[in-house]
């Protein structure tokens, strides 16, 4: 099953490339309804794993800088190796889609929603970049502190521009801040910021092998079974859901959005605990089958009699 997913991810996956507002929080590993090349929060968000921890994020620098991290933790580097330089907090993908590939169905099936696939986006990696514009002359004496990377989060797995996530400094401990009037006088460059994300997507094609997949390994595609017996995450709606609730306690209360189960660290596997949310293939025997069974039992009802009648 795994890879199953793999492949799906890795071959019959689309990227793209998109921009959101510098004040928006962004969940990582959710998914989005995106149709368009507008910015992201015109979009609405359908689902998220709001219970995923992403690990510590991090500085990189675009060029060789020497970074020096002071007692509050913020990042020090001189003035004159910040210039004509760029530095990012990227938070690269480290949920794997195959969560979201195990119970896309589930989501779908939640909102009703049976067409246009290609147009629910994962969002897969988001990148906060703060560029330093070079300037003619040589740059003033002084230091750029950044922030501590943490001051991006906003939840388990949610990140955001922090209220100041740089300034200049003439003193080296940074506790003299320039506001951006007195930086822009002693002809330190604005700091410019710019928030990008990469978007996945799969077409109708994939949702509809996956859903065949998960239907022949014994698992139903409509529900989160599939997810829970290999251990991810479990998605959670961010919207309402549009089905009626259905008979399983679990669907139940992950289509309202109040499924809150982690499975990390939990044996999900059937046979345990939870093995009763498990279909096993002898449970859901089609139709078709039971009517040529029924037709097979008819045959053999009517040759049984007519070798009664010739023996009479």
């Amino acid at each position: 099953m795994v890879q199953y997913h793999h492949i799906c991810n890795w071959n019959m996956r689309r990227e793209r490339q998109i921009s959101f507002p510098i004040n928006m929080t962004m969940n990582c590993g959710a998914v989005f309804s995106y149709s368009s090349q507008d910015l992201l929060d015109q979009s609405v968000e359908i689902a998220s794993l709001s219970n995923a921890i992403y690990p510590h994020p991090w500085w990189a620098c675009m060029g060789a800088v020497t970074e020096d991290v002071i007692e509050n933790s913020w990042t020090r580097v001189e003035a004159k190796e910040a210039f004509n330089n760029a530095f990012n907090v990227s938070l690269s993908r480290t949920i794997d889609t195959a969560a979201w590939l195990s119970q896309a169905n589930y989501v779908f099936r939640c909102l009703s929603i049976v067409f246009d696939f290609e147009y629910y986006v994962f969002l897969a990696d988001i990148t906060f970049q703060l560029n330093i514009p070079k300037t003619t002359g040589d740059p003033p004496m002084g230091f750029l502190f950044l922030c501590p990377a943490e001051d991006f989060r906003t939840g388990p797995s949610s990140f955001a521009w922090p209220a100041c996530p740089a300034y200049w400094s003439l003193n080296p401990s940074g506790v003299d801040r320039l506001s951006m009037e007195e930086a822009t006088q002693l002809g330190f460059p604005p700091l410019e910021i710019v928030t990008t994300a990469t978007g996945l997507s799969w077409d109708a094609s994939v949702y509809d092998g996956l859903r065949q997949f998960h239907r022949a390994k014994g698992f139903d595609p409509d529900s989160q079974g599939i997810a829970r017996h290999l251990g991810h995450h479990l998605y959670q709606l961010s919207v309402p859901a549009d089905v009626p609730a259905v008979d399983d306690v679990d669907d139940k209360l992950s289509c309202s959005g109040e499924d809150d189960l982690d499975t990390e660290g939990e044996d999900w596997a059937p046979g345990g605990e939870y093995a009763s949310e498990f279909p096993t293939l002898h449970e859901e025997i089609p139709w078709e089958f039971k009517s040529i069974m029924g037709m097979k039992l008819l045959l053999i009802l009517l040759l049984g009699l007519s070798w009664v009648y010739e023996h009479i």
